[in-house]
């Protein structure tokens, strides 16, 4: 049990970047869809005081393009950088998710903690 748990620890991370980079390309996509995301639902009334929906679509999509960029043909150290600023990115989101309703950041929470492993998994990796 203890092989494989640490067989399942010790495993690659591009998946999980990857998975990570589209979610973000998928989610900065859907606010530059051309309905009005942030007058549909007051979930997103934090984000919408900091910046226009627009805005936050291009650069969360932007940032997925990033992410994803680096797990196919980034440096470890590239890639660690990715998905730190992929954890800070979606920690925000979840956080201001939060703060008006709990229901839909659970999703955000187990990408912040995919993407939390994988930075740990690179930083081991670039120890080796």
């Amino acid at each position: 049990m203890r092989q494989r748990i640490r067989q399942v620890l010790l495993s690659d991370s591009s998946l999980v970047e990857v998975i990570v980079g589209g979610v973000l390309v998928v989610f900065g996509g859907t606010l530059l869809l051309p309905y009005n995301t942030f007058a549909g639902s007051g979930i997103y009334a934090i984000m919408a005081l900091i910046a226009g929906e627009n805005v936050w679509g291009i650069a969360i999509v932007a940032w997925g393009i990033v992410v994803l960029l680096a797990a196919g043909h980034g440096s470890i150290h590239r890639r660690r950088q990715a998905m730190f600023i992929s954890m800070i990115l979606l920690t925000f989101v979840t956080v201001s998710f939060i703060i008006t309703t709990v229901t839909t950041s659970t999703t955000y929470i187990v990408i912040i903690a995919a993407a939390l492993w994988a930075y740990l998994r690179l930083g081991v990796k670039s120890r080796e």
